[in-house]
């Protein structure tokens, strides 16, 4: 059995401690590399090249969504999941777009993080539900702006559409 390579990016000592320990207790073929902010986690990524990159969002020097941007420019079958106290749509919203494979707020269950971490390995988007839930509502806001513009532009009027059309063709010619 071929090991897993986990790099764990967090600037709390403590945190990446005891997550490097749970991950050991979790599976023995596992190598868990540790940076204590984005910098350090991208130049660890580019040695390391692991299966797996555990990111904090705020941290010093290089924050955890620029980090991701890098290492996913280098790494791009590198999986990254955020994990992270932030749960603003913000922050979600970024993470996503910058490249993270999953979004987890830190107040998981073990046996949570865990499971999430192997749906990640299988090519698996992890999201914590609570997180979930904003981007579901995120997209039916979205179709609900696109349809009442939609509903909005069909209430026009044939002279009204031609009046707005105006102005796109220009000033009249003299023949």
């Amino acid at each position: 059995m071929e090991s897993i390579k986990v790099l764990l990016v967090d600037d709390s000592v403590l945190l990446r401690a005891a997550l490097s320990k749970l991950l050991r207790l979790w599976r023995k073929d596992v190598v868990v590399e540790e940076a204590s902010n984005g910098r350090e986690g991208v130049e660890a990524a580019r040695r390391l090249k692991p299966d797996l990159v555990i990111m904090d969002i705020r941290m010093p020097e290089c924050n955890g969504i620029e980090a991701t941007r890098l290492i996913k420019a280098e790494l791009p079958e590198t999986r990254i999941i955020m994990l992270t106290v932030s749960d603003l749509d913000d922050d979600l919203f970024e993470a996503i777009s910058s490249g993270a494979h999953g979004y987890l707020l830190k107040d998981l269950r073990p046996e949570d993080l865990f499971e999430m971490i192997e749906g990640a390995l299988k090519g698996e988007a992890v999201i914590s539900p609570a997180m979930a839930s904003r981007i579901l509502n995120a997209f039916v806001d979205q179709a609900h702006r696109t349809a009442m513009v939609s509903e909005s532009e069909s209430e026009l009027t044939p002279r009204e559409k031609e009046v707005l059309e105006l102005p796109a063709r220009g000033p009249p010619t003299s023949k």
